[in-house]
């Protein structure tokens, strides 16, 4: 239970600040006039930002879910690993 437990709070913890992050880099690359790119892992894309006339937009891709998961996962895996190593006093 402390494995699922702690994989879900550290899943959803990291998509709040993807998209936390979404919202900034959005704010940063609109102010310094940013082109287009595209962040991520291999051929998933994380963010794709665009600028179409004079607008800047920044979309999420499938990357968020798959970084979400992973760290998730290390964070179940860790949590697995000190309940089992420190003693309960």
């Amino acid at each position: 239970m402390t494995f699922l437990r702690a994989s879900l709070i550290g899943a959803l913890t990291i998509l709040v600040l993807e998209i936390a992050l979404a919202f900034l880099l959005n704010v940063v690359g609109e102010s310094q006039h940013w082109g287009n790119a595209q962040l991520g892992i291999g051929p998933l894309p994380i963010y794709t930002l665009s600028r179409i006339g004079g607008n800047f937009a920044v979309k999420t891709g499938p990357g968020i879910i798959v970084v979400a998961v992973a760290v998730g996962i290390l964070n179940g895996l860790g949590a697995r690993w000190l309940s089992r190593s420190t003693p309960l006093t």
